[in-house]
This record gives C-alpha cells, structure tokens and sequence, in this order.
C-alpha cells in the first residue's frame, strides 16, 4: 500500500499562514491591535526580500525571524547590547523588561516605534531590564536522611509494636474500619 503524502502547500498559502504566525505573535507581545497590521506589513517586506536571497528557507521560518528582530532590535537601541549575555538569556531578559514595565499598553503609540520613545519610556524598560539571578552551576548534592521529628519516632514505636502482636494490628484496624463506619452512619442518619 502506497503512502498518502499531503500537497506541498502553495506559495500563497505560506505566506497566509507567516502573515497569521506574525499577527500572532505581535498580539502576544501586547502590541497594539491598531498598529498590528502595520507592523505585519513591515515584518513580511522584510521577509520577502530575505526569501528573495534565500529561497530555501520557508516563508514562516524567515518571517517569524523578521519578527523577533524586529522587537530584538527595538529593545537593543534603548537597553543596550551587553557582549557578554547570551542571545537567548538576552531575548528572556528583553521580553521579561517589556511584558515588566507593560509598554504595549502603557506607551502604545510609542512602542516599537523608529523615533526615540520618550525618557520616561526608556526609563521604565531600563530599570526592568533585571538579571535573573547568577548562571547555573552544578553541584552535588548526596542524600540525606530525612528527620521527621517526634511523630516519626512515636509512628515507628507503634509499627513495631505491631509487628510483634499481629493480633493487636488486626483488632486496631478493625477499630479503626468500625469507628469509620459509625461516623458515616451517624453522619448520614444525623
């Protein structure tokens, strides 16, 4: 039996769905929804004319790209570029500052914008543009017992108790079974 492959999707059909994939992720960056379609436009003039040099890249790999430097770039002219934070700990820290000092909604004709954004803008994404904490380190760690205080030792007292009376454990669970069945009883009938 032969496999069914799917059709290769069209051309067009790529670039709906990067235009889709690129208004979605503007909107998850909290960029305003009057200024979406603007700046989706943007995004995919630039796409096109990378698809243009590099055919071989998919239409939503190259826009969704377009996308991220889009906001990477924007940031970096306020913040700053510090050589010696990684890309990705840098775009965390980048989106952590704008979604922290929530310019989207705070600044939205400003956001994202090619003029300088106002001092107080900056400001505020500079001051959030926080580290995280120190980069991870490894280490060992060996176990440990676990000390569990006094109810650890009584419970352990009890358990050897019962071990050695088999018929003391069979008469306190059937207390306990009893004693649960006259709660539900009362309970219900009360």
């Amino acid at each position: 039996m032969e496999a069914v492959n799917a059709p290769a999707p069209t051309a067009d059909a790529a670039w709906t769905e990067a235009r889709d994939r690129v208004r979605a992720y503007l909107n998850a960056h909290g960029v305003p929804a009057s200024r979406v379609g603007e700046m989706t436009d943007q995004v995919l003039r630039f796409a096109r004319e990378r698809h243009a040099a590099q055919p071989d890249l998919p239409p939503v790999e190259i826009a969704a790209d377009a996308a991220m430097l889009l906001i990477d770039g924007w940031i970096q002219t306020i913040v700053g570029l510090d050589p010696s934070e990684s890309a990705g700990r840098r775009l965390a820290h980048e989106r952590a500052a704008v979604h922290l000092a929530d310019l989207p909604s705070r600044w939205p004709g400003q956001f994202l914008r090619d003029e300088p954004p106002p001092e107080e803008m900056r400001r505020e994404l500079r001051a959030t543009y926080v580290d995280a904490g120190p980069d991870l380190e490894f280490s060992n760690m060996t176990p440990r017992a676990i000390d569990l205080g006094p109810v650890s030792d009584v419970a352990d007292t009890t358990w050897r108790t019962f071990d050695k009376w088999p018929f003391l454990r069979g008469v306190a669970t059937w207390l306990l079974y009893l004693g649960a069945l006259a709660a539900a009883f009362y309970a219900v009938r009360f």
